[in-house]
């Protein structure tokens, strides 16, 4: 929310007060008191939610209040919301030791009015929430999810790439073709995989051509071990992982028959 005049004006008259009463005025500035809670109740606005649809204010601490469609420069006036809004993200929050020195710099003699000192803050209060944060970023930005469910991408999350939509969990892409990442051209073999936690950053190009050959070359070597085995067994390279780790139980019946065969 942007705070408006009429809502500053009203904080500035409920608590920036001169407790000195008959002293000079130079010397009045040292007896200033309420700076530090009206900048408080300022910084707070901002954290409304939404824009009020009305406003209730009352000229004293015993008096009822009185409902307006606008606000008011009374001794105190409140905005009313319609239902809690989601909280908007801050980009900055307000600082309210800044804000009360900003108040001393313009006002250091409570010379100006109340109304005159919020038309003189309101610029350094609108320029300060309206600052990018220095050296960070909303935490929701930072959550990196995937492009096809949506779901945030944990570290221990298996991963591959797309050419279009770039790392997306590997369930998701599960039937999708194999492709070289630089040229878009289909190839054999399945998408490579990795945990996401394991890098820094994405793949390159490189590392998962890299990764694509060293993969089918593996799985070549598993397919020519099966068609060895005289038992007459078979294993394509484009199997599942799960139908090759039977292979060394393949090769162990083998060696079981073998040894209980005759010595010849």
């Amino acid at each position: 929310m942007n705070p408006t005049p009429e809502m500053i004006e009203a904080i500035l008259r409920r608590h920036v007060k001169v407790d000195a009463t008959g002293l000079s005025p130079a010397v009045a500035s040292a007896f200033i008191v309420g700076i530090e809670d009206a900048s408080r109740e300022i910084a707070a606005l901002d954290l409304l939610p939404g824009e009020p649809v009305a406003w209730r204010a009352r000229h004293s601490e015993q008096e009822s209040w009185y409902l307006h469609y606008a606000p008011v420069s009374w001794w105190e006036c409140q905005s009313l919301f319609a239902a809690p809004a989601q909280q908007p993200v801050i980009v900055k929050a307000l600082d309210v030791d800044a804000l009360a020195q900003e108040i001393r710099r313009v006002d250091g003699n409570h010379a100006l009015g109340a109304g005159a000192l919020a038309e003189a803050i309101l610029p350094f209060v609108r320029s300060a929430l309206s600052s990018p944060v220095e050296g960070g970023t909303d935490n929701e930005a930072d959550i990196d999810t995937c492009p096809v469910c949506s779901e945030p991408l944990n570290d221990d999350d298996l991963c591959s790439t797309d050419i279009e939509l770039g790392v997306c969990h590997a369930a998701c892409l599960e039937g999708s073709p194999t492709v070289n990442l630089d040229t878009g051209e289909q190839v054999d073999g399945p998408i490579p995989t990795y945990r996401y936690g394991d890098l820094a950053s994405p793949p390159t190009s490189a590392e998962i051509e890299a990764l694509r050959v060293e993969n089918a070359a593996l799985r070549k070597i598993i397919s020519d071990c099966a068609a060895s085995l005289p038992n007459g067994a078979f294993i394509g390279t484009a199997c599942s992982v799960e139908f090759m780790q039977k292979l060394p139980k393949e090769i162990s019946l083998v060696f079981a028959a073998l040894q209980q065969e005759p010595s010849r």
